[in-house]
């Protein structure tokens, strides 16, 4: 859920920031298809991996003059994303009228981002969940993900109504 259109944000936004001349690396294409960034993207540009071969051949043409202010936007990105699943976490402990939490999370960018476990965990306490406990499931990108979700659901249903 947090990860699964963060590349295609992020891809939108610079190409927006290039179209009015605020940034200058050559690598935003306005294809958005053919080109497509994906949430690891987001990802290894928060964890500075600008030169890291396993990453994308784009992240490596950010031009060093771009880079702080395509962190930034990163930043922006994974902050908004850990709000929303702080606040859907929240909402389904309130109509199950409970205050703590064990949530089996699937998702490499919930896992992998930098900083997305802890900030999710900041902003329940700030909505006043007492005990949050995560655990991971499917981060290994096999590409099953909605079969693990699914998965995920009812083993949290059960978790959440045991006596």
């Amino acid at each position: 859920m947090a990860g699964q259109n963060k590349g295609l944000e992020l891809q939108l936004i610079l190409l927006k920031l290039k179209q009015k001349g605020l940034i200058k690396s050559e690598i935003i294409s306005a294809s958005l298809e053919k080109d497509r960034w994906k949430a690891e993207d987001v990802s290894a540009i928060l964890r500075n991996q600008w030169e890291d071969r396993d990453v994308n051949k784009r992240i490596r043409k950010i031009n060093n003059m771009d880079r702080q202010q395509v962190k930034e936007i990163c930043e922006i990105i994974r902050d908004q994303a850990t709000q929303i699943v702080a606040c859907h976490l929240a909402g389904g402990l309130d109509v199950m009228d409970e205050n703590h939490i064990k949530a089996i999370t699937e998702g490499s960018f919930f896992w992998k981002t930098p900083e997305f476990k802890v900030k999710v965990e900041e902003y329940l306490k700030e909505l006043e969940v007492e005990k949050v406990e995560f655990i991971p499931a499917g981060v290994d990108g096999d590409n099953t993900g909605n079969m693990k979700r699914a998965a995920v659901a009812g083993i949290n249903y059960i978790e959440s109504h045991k006596s």
